[in-house]
């Protein structure tokens, strides 16, 4: 990677207000996917940090108090230690991630935050298929999928609308439908022979 291309990627980076919106229903789509396997006391974390965000955006504030991050960070981690006796290692993993992925949304600064952020939440959407594996659940899944590639989306192409950011998304899923589909039957004819 070029020097060019590297300081582009650890810039400081700031999200247009599409972008932001996105981002902030994404994440609350992500957790609503897995709701009823998280604590009430995650799901006001992700609450009081989207309004965090949001309120920093609408101030121009790019700083955040190191201090009552480190706190947080710190007070929500033992809070799952205490507790990952109860919940068991699966779902204390998952709740560590949640929390790992809604206080990251108060300290996007650059690229590569952003770009975390998102790959946390994509990968706490896959997880939520552990818990329920039915059709409708798989529908609700692919919407926010879409929705989160939206998200992504409008970060690259801060131009595009929200319907166009959602077309684009749609488009790509169903294209990758076959292709999913082809990688699935190799790897079950491999499984017959």
């Amino acid at each position: 990677m070029d020097v060019k291309n590297k300081k582009s990627y650890i810039s400081n980076i700031t999200l247009a207000p599409t972008c932001l919106i996105l981002l902030v229903l994404s994440a609350l789509c992500n957790f609503l996917m897995l709701f009823g396997e998280l604590q009430l006391w995650v799901n006001l974390i992700l609450v009081m940090s989207l309004s965090w965000r949001i309120y920093m955006h609408k101030r121009s504030i790019t700083m955040v108090n190191r201090w009552l991050l480190l706190f947080l960070t710190i007070a929500g981690c033992v809070f799952i230690a205490i507790s990952s006796r109860e919940l068991g290692l699966l779902l204390s993993m998952i709740h560590l991630l949640c929390f790992a992925y809604a206080l990251k949304i108060v300290e996007l600064k650059t690229r590569k935050d952003f770009l975390l952020q998102m790959l946390i939440g994509l990968f706490l959407l896959a997880s939520s298929l552990i818990f329920i594996q039915s059709l409708m659940f798989f529908i609700l899944f692919s919407v926010v999928l879409i929705l989160n590639l939206a998200a992504l989306l409008s970060y690259f192409s801060p131009k595009y609308s929200v319907k166009s950011c959602f077309g684009h998304s749609f488009k790509w899923l169903l294209q990758s439908i076959p292709l999913a589909c082809l990688l699935y039957t190799s790897d079950a004819a491999d499984d017959l022979l």
